[in-house]
C-alpha cells in the first residue's frame, strides 16, 4: 500500500504558473506561490540566477506584458471590489489601479506601443466595451462600444475591424471598417451554435486578424470545427487545418503580425498542426523531446522564443524555454515533485444510441493484486459544455491515492468532439447525460473491478447538478454524493446568469431543448431540478458553496440543505466567504477536500489522512450530519503547512 500524499502537497497551488516571455524576451515571468500569497516574478532569460519580485498580491487572474517591456498589466481578485486591473512599472517599481469591479473578458496589447486594449463589461452593462490602457500615463478610457455585438475583433495597430453578432442561428462577423451609415455593416460569415460555443469556451480561438486574412473556426459544412483563413482582398474562404474526430480547440498565431501559423485539436490526445514547414518541422521536433501533449502558452514578438508547457498525467505542468534558432529546449524552474504514481488510461465507449463517449479512468493506487475490487468516484466536470482533458488532474490522484477508482466522463453535450456530440446534450441535462454517466460506471461493473456497493458521484457546477439528480433518478446505484457549487433550482440559475449568456437567449433555449421564459418551459425546467425532488434523495450528500458566486448563488444550497434537513435527510455543508464559482485559494481547497476525505471514508471506506481540518475566518459549517468537521481547528491553515 502507498502512503497517503498529504491534502497540502496534492492541492497547493503550482511553485509557478501563468508563465511568459516579455516581448523581447530579454525577461520570463511567472506567478510564484508561498503559501496563501503570491507574487509576480522576472527573471533574465539565460541566466535564472537574476530574478525579481515584482509584487505580491493574494491572487493574480492573469497578467499582460505591454511592450515597453517595462510595463504590465495585471488582473487580481480584490476583497473590496472583486477584481480590480493594475498596471506595473518596472522602472519606477510602482502599481497604478486602472479599473475596479468590472469582469475582463481579454486583454490585448498593441505591438510597437504602450497600449492595450481591453474588452469589459461592468455591473451595470449587459454588453462587453472596449477601453484603451496607456502604461505611461495610466489613462483608461473607453475606446469603442455598440450595443450589437458581444465581441470584438482589431488589427494590429489596435483598430476595430470586425464585430461578432449574437443571432438566433448562433453568430455573425460583420465587417465594420467599410459602413458609411451606422449599423449598415456587411456580414461575412454566419457561425452556428456549436461555433459560439466552442469561442465561449476556449478563449484562444478568439479570431485573429492578420493584414491579410481573418481567422476562425466554425463547422458549418463539416462535423468538427475546422480553422478558417477569410481573405481580405478576394473575400474566399479557404480551410487551413482540420480534424474529422475533433475540434480545433487552440490556434497560435505570430505575435508580431497576427497570422496565425499552428493550431491543435484534442481527441484522445493533442493533435497537432503546423501551417507553415518550419513551423511544422519545430512542432515535429518538440515532439521527438517529449511527447505531442505540450501547449505553446507563450512567444517571443519576432516568435524565435516560445514557452513551452509540458502535460503528464502523473504529475504538474513543466515548463521549458524552446529556443527556434538553435533548436534547444531547457527546462525552466526546479520544482519539487514527488509521490505522484498512478496513471491515467484514456478509454471510449460506446453510449446506449451508438455515440461514442471518452472517459479517463485512474486506477486505484492502494489495490493490491489480491483485491480483486475497490470503490469508484465517477468525477463530472462542469458546464456541461466543457470536458476533461488527459493530463495532471489532482482530485484524480488525491481519490487514487485514497484507494478509490476515478472515472471521468465526457457525456454528450461536452465539447471539443464535434457538432453532433455537444447537440445529443440539449434536452438532456437530467435525462441521456445521466444515463451515459451510469452506464460508464457500469462498464466497469462489469469488468469486476469496482465494488457494486461503494460507488459515488461527485461534481462541481453542472457535476454538482449531475451528483444530486443522479441520487433521484437511480436511488439505489450511488452509495453518496459530493455537490460543489451545483445548482439546485434551474429557473433560479437562468435568472441570474451572466450578461454574455443572457443575451443569447437562442442558445439558452437550445441547451435546454425549451422557451425557458415562457411558462411551459419554467415548468420543464422546475421537473429537472434538483430542488422540486429533494424528498427524493435518500443517500448521504456533501455540499459547499462559495458565497460570492454569481452564476449560481449560494443561498440556493442553503435552501436546499433547509429542505432537507426538513425531511430529516442528513446532509452536511460549508460555506466558503471569499470564493466565486471555483476555490482559487489554496487553503479552500485543501479544507473542502478535507471534508470530501472524511465524508468517502464514512461512507466507502477509502483512507483518510490522520490530521484535523483546519477552519479559517473565511469558512461556515452550514450543517455536519455526518459529524466529518467535528475535530477543526480555528486558525490559520498556512501555519500548518
Amino acid at each position: 500500500m502507498f502512503p497517503l500524499i498529504p491534502k497540502a502537497t496534492i492541492f497547493k497551488d503550482p511553485d509557478y504558473s501563468l508563465v511568459k516571455l516579455s516581448p523581447q524576451a530579454e525577461w520570463i515571468s511567472s506567478i510564484y506561490s508561498t503559501h496563501d500569497k503570491k507574487q509576480l516574478r522576472i527573471q533574465k532569460l539565460n541566466n535564472e540566477e537574476e530574478c525579481l519580485t515584482l509584487c505580491e498580491e493574494g491572487y493574480f487572474s492573469d497578467y499582460w506584458w505591454i511592450h515597453t517591456n517595462q510595463h504590465i498589466l495585471y488582473l487580481k481578485s480584490s476583497e473590496q471590489y472583486g477584481t480590480e486591473l493594475i498596471c506595473y512599472s518596472l522602472l519606477e517599481n510602482k502599481k497604478t489601479s486602472l479599473c475596479k469591479g468590472a469582469f475582463i473578458k481579454w486583454v490585448e496589447a498593441i505591438p510597437n506601443s504602450a497600449k492595450a486594449i481591453v474588452c469589459l463589461t461592468d455591473k451595470n452593462s449587459k454588453n462587453y466595451k472596449l477601453y484603451i490602457a496607456d502604461a505611461t500615463t495610466n489613462q483608461f478610457e473607453l475606446f469603442y462600444y455598440d450595443a450589437e455585438f458581444s465581441d470584438y475583433i482589431i488589427d494590429t495597430k489596435g483598430d476595430v475591424r470586425f464585430g461578432i453578432r449574437i443571432n438566433q442561428d448562433g453568430g455573425e462577423i460583420v465587417d465594420l471598417s467599410h459602413s458609411t451609415v451606422a449599423h449598415q455593416w456587411k456580414s461575412i460569415y454566419q457561425f452556428n451554435q456549436h461555433d459560439m460555443m466552442l469561442m465561449h469556451r476556449f478563449n484562444e480561438l478568439k479570431p485573429r486578424l492578420s493584414a491579410k486574412s481573418l481567422y476562425f473556426v466554425s463547422s458549418q459544412s463539416s462535423h468538427c470545427a475546422q480553422l478558417f483563413a477569410y481573405h481580405l482582398q478576394t473575400s474566399q474562404l479557404s480551410v487551413l487545418a482540420q480534424d474529422e474526430k475533433a475540434d480545433i480547440i487552440k490556434f497560435i498565431w505570430h505575435p508580431n503580425t497576427h497570422a496565425v501559423i499552428a493550431c491543435h485539436s484534442e481527441h484522445s490526445y493533442i493533435k497537432w498542426f503546423g501551417l507553415k514547414s518550419d513551423i511544422e518541422q519545430h512542432l515535429l521536433l518538440l515532439t521527438k523531446f517529449k511527447n505531442n501533449h505540450f501547449h505553446i502558452v507563450s512567444q517571443s514578438m519576432d516568435n524565435q522564443h516560445w514557452i513551452i508547457a509540458h502535460h503528464s498525467d502523473t504529475k504538474p505542468i513543466q515548463y521549458s524555454h524552446y529556443d527556434l534558432a538553435t533548436q534547444q529546449l531547457v527546462p525552466l524552474f526546479q520544482e519539487n515533485i514527488k509521490h505522484y504514481r498512478s496513471n491515467t488510461e484514456t478509454i471510449w465507449l460506446k453510449a446506449k444510441d451508438g455515440l461514442d463517449l471518452h472517459a479517463l479512468f485512474t486506477k486505484a493506487s492502494t489495490q493490491s493484486s489480491t483485491q480483486s475490487q475497490a470503490p469508484l468516484v465517477a468525477l463530472i466536470h462542469g458546464g456541461p459544455h466543457s470536458r476533461d482533458f488527459w493530463g495532471w488532474q489532482p482530485v484524480h490522484q488525491f481519490l487514487s491515492n485514497r484507494g478509490y477508482h476515478v472515472l471521468s466522463l465526457n457525456f454528450r453535450g461536452s465539447i471539443g468532439f464535434g457538432k453532433a456530440h455537444l447537440e445529443a446534450g440539449n434536452g438532456e441535462w437530467g435525462g441521456k447525460i445521466l444515463e451515459d454517466i451510469k452506464q460508464s460506471v457500469e462498464y466497469f461493473l462489469a469488468l469486476q473491478s469496482v465494488d457494486p456497493a461503494k460507488i459515488a458521484i461527485m461534481g462541481t457546477s453542472f457535476g454538482g447538478y449531475a451528483a444530486m439528480m443522479s441520487l433521484i433518478k437511480y436511488p439505489d446505484f450511488y452509495r453518496c454524493a459530493v455537490d460543489l457549487m451545483g445548482p439546485v433550482d434551474l429557473n433560479a440559475l437562468i435568472a441570474q446568469l451572466p450578461p454574455e449568456w443572457k443575451n443569447n437567449h437562442a442558445l439558452i433555449n437550445k441547451i435546454f431543448n425549451c422557451d425557458v421564459a415562457s411558462d411551459e418551459g419554467k415548468k420543464q425546467l422546475q421537473e429537472i431540478s434538483p430542488l422540486k425532488h429533494y424528498h427524493k434523495i435518500k443517500k448521504p450528500l456533501l455540499m459547499g458553496h462559495g458565497k460570492r458566486d454569481v452564476i449560481v448563488r449560494y443561498t440556493e444550497t442553503v435552501k436546499f440543505i433547509e429542505k432537507l434537513s426538513h425531511q430529516d435527510i442528513p446532509v452536511s455543508g460549508v460555506l466558503f466567504n471569499q470564493e466565486g464559482h471555483q476555490l482559487n485559494n489554496a487553503n479552500n481547497r485543501i479544507f473542502w477536500y478535507g471534508c470530501v476525505e472524511r465524508f468517502l471514508n464514512k461512507w466507502l471506506k477509502g483512507a483518510s489522512e490522520d490530521s484535523a481540518l483546519v477552519l479559517n475566518q473565511n469558512i461556515e459549517i452550514i450543517k455536519d450530519d455526518f459529524n466529518i468537521l467535528s475535530d477543526t481547528q480555528a486558525e490559520k491553515l498556512s501555519e500548518t503547512i
